[in-house]
């Protein structure tokens, strides 16, 4: 039995405010992972200026840090963060769970870049 799937709380930020609710938090958190659980109001509506959906996801996999959907249909895409809660140690070059940069195995492929920034940190 492999153990490589863990829920988070997911908060997917900079979401257009018409599209704060439950069923494109469904769609959006499943984008990441398998949904959970979407947190809503008791109306169930949406409470927070941010979408916030418990998703399962595969943590030998890198961590998803943005979404970018074309919701209006008309070709320009929406770039939506995602923040993650209560995330355990992960390392901030290649983006999995189970490491940090000092251990990383990809490490050095990413220092011999001249153009690498980091992609993860913190702020997940």
């Amino acid at each position: 039995m492999k153990f490589n799937r863990a829920a988070f709380w997911v908060q997917i930020l900079n979401v257009p405010l018409f599209c704060i609710e439950k069923d494109i938090g469904r769609f959006l958190g499943s984008m990441t992972g398998e949904v959970r659980e979407i947190d809503v109001g008791p109306l169930g509506e949406c409470v927070e200026k941010f979408i916030h959906v418990r998703v399962v996801i595969d943590i030998e996999k890198p961590l998803c840090r943005i979404l970018k959907v074309d919701g209006l249909r008309d070709g320009k895409e929406s770039t939506m963060l995602l923040r993650y809660e209560r995330l355990p140690p992960h390392c901030f070059y290649c983006g999995r769970l189970g490491h940090i940069v000092r251990d990383c195995l990809n490490k050095d492929s990413f220092l011999n870049r001249d153009d690498y920034e980091l992609m993860f940190g913190p702020w997940l």
